[in-house]
This record gives structure tokens, C-alpha cells and sequence, in this order.
């Protein structure tokens, strides 16, 4: 019986190889296994953010919406520069309760102060 050696060392060399090729196969695996895990987290990160940022501008609009009802109420109260308090006052048509809210005091002058000045 004849026994050829360059097949034996052959068959070592692939052995040598196919043993490399797997432990470089499963480290590659475990850095996928890393990197998966890390851009998984980065996703849950990234989504958690938008969802913020949803909440913040859903809020801000209805931010935006409030206000935009405060000037329509604003532009409907028409304005005279008094001269004497040297600011902006309220005129016809407005409601003595917004009056207050709306500015710091209203002067109320009774006709027995009018006669007096």
C-alpha cells in the first residue's frame, strides 16, 4: 500500500484554513452581533427624539393657535393715545372687564371729580 504525503499535508493545510476562515467567521459575527446591538439602540435613541420633538411641536401649535385667538380679540378693541397718561387706552365698544385684564388700572372719574379740575 502506497501513501501519497502531498495529500496528507494538503488535507492539513485546508484544515489550517478552514479552521482560520471560521474563527474569522465568527468574529465577524460577534462584531455584526456588536454593531447591530449599538445601531439598534441608535434607532430606539433616534426614534425616542422624534417623538419629543412631536410633542414639542404639537404643543407649540397649539401655542401658536392660542395666540392667534388673543390678537383677533386684540384687534377688535380699538385704541386712543391719551395724552396725559401718555400710553395706549381702550375706547367704545369694549367690555370694562377685559379693560382690567387687559391693562394695569382704569381710571374711573365720577362727574363730581370733573366739576372739581
Amino acid at each position: 500500500m502506497s501513501l501519497d504525503i502531498r495529500g496528507i499535508w494538503k488535507y492539513q493545510d485546508l484544515l489550517k484554513e478552514y479552521s482560520e476562515l471560521q474563527e474569522r467567521a465568527s468574529k465577524a459575527m460577534i462584531t455584526l452581533g456588536l454593531n447591530r446591538d449599538a445601531a439598534d439602540k441608535e434607532c430606539r435613541r433616534l426614534a425616542a427624539e422624534v417623538d419629543r420633538y412631536r410633542t414639542d411641536a404639537k404643543a407649540a401649535h397649539e401655542e401658536v393657535k392660542r395666540l392667534e385667538k388673543e390678537i383677533e380679540k386684540l384687534k377688535k378693541v380699538k385704541y386712543r393715545w391719551d395724552t396725559r397718561a401718555r400710553c395706549w387706552w381702550p375706547v367704545e365698544g369694549t367690555n370694562i372687564y377685559d379693560m382690567v385684564q387687559k391693562v394695569p388700572y382704569v381710571p374711573l372719574i365720577t362727574p363730581k371729580q370733573e366739576g372739581t379740575k
